[in-house]
């Protein structure tokens, strides 16, 4: 099999599958009593203190705004156009703001009723505009976008960054109340279905040949746990590496929901795409 069918079989069954996760999450956390329960349950009980790490998720945060949206896409041009393949930067350009605008047009018009009761008190939007979570979209999608716009041979070195930076933001709606656990796994399986469908469009369009340069399985276990590695540090560092909470069922498994996501999605579209030179 080419490096291109290759290419395209993965991406195209990704896209499928993160499609039905996507709809599954909506179905169970959004529509549902049982659902909403566990969502919330892990939305108050996330107890997560650390000034540290409150003042750095407010930070990565603050950078989500229209400005720095638009210099990321302007950087992914101009690091695919530098190696002479600029509709590939022009895609990821493209597939970013789809993300980011279709992430707020399905959280203004998906539908959501209140099943389960809120054990505290909880933002206005909470009722309608949540699912999936535009920051955590806006965050995840630039990381993946950067993963497109790199050279091949980069690729699966952007990708830990990218796994850090969309469990980063995921996280970070979470412990800072702005989003329940669900809104940001939504975001991060929205993000992987329009960067799926950038990096399927310029495979069935340039046809890459194959690479011998292509990383194998072992790759992808080394760069997972030195994503962990790196999370696991960054939780020292808050000086709270280990809340109460964390060890509660409800926030360790919608935590759990959120992370391994993040990296699977990036690892994904780096592994589909690694031998991909002439992307």
């Amino acid at each position: 099999m080419t490096s291109g069918r290759l290419a395209a079989g993965v991406l195209a069954a990704g896209i499928a599958i993160f499609a039905a996760l996507l709809a599954a999450g909506y179905g169970f956390f959004v529509l549902t009593n049982p659902g909403q329960a566990i969502d919330y349950a892990a939305y108050f009980g996330r107890g997560l203190e650390a000034r540290v790490a409150v003042d750095f998720e407010r930070h990565i945060l603050s950078w989500i705004t229209p400005l720095h949206l638009a210099i990321a896409g302007g950087l992914m041009v101009v690091l695919s156009s530098i190696r002479r393949r600029p509709l590939t930067g022009l895609l990821a350009a493209a597939a970013l703001f789809a993300a980011v605008f279709g992430a707020e047009w399905l959280k203004k018009n998906l539908p959501r009723s209140e099943l389960s009761r809120a054990p505290g008190p909880v933002p206005a939007y909470f009722a309608t505009d949540t699912y999936p979570s535009g920051h955590t979209t806006a965050g995840t999608s630039i990381a993946m976008g950067f993963i497109l716009a790199v050279g091949f041979r980069w690729r699966w070195a952007v990708s830990v960054a990218a796994a850090l930076a969309s469990s980063s933001y995921a996280t970070a709606v979470l412990f800072l109340g702005w989003h329940r656990p669900s809104d940001a796994f939504g975001g991060i399986l929205w993000s992987a279905i329009c960067f799926g469908a950038a990096g399927l469009l310029l495979v069935l369009v340039q046809r890459p040949p194959p690479s011998p340069n292509k990383p194998g399985w072992l790759a992808s276990g080394v760069l997972f746990l030195l994503c962990t590695a790196c999370l696991a540090a960054g939780w020292w560092l808050t000086g709270d590496p280990w809340p109460p909470a964390v060890r509660d069922l409800p926030v360790a498994g919608m935590l759990t929901l959120i992370v391994i996501p993040a990296f699977a999605t990036c690892a994904w579209l780096a592994w589909a795409l690694a031998g991909a030179e002439e992307i």
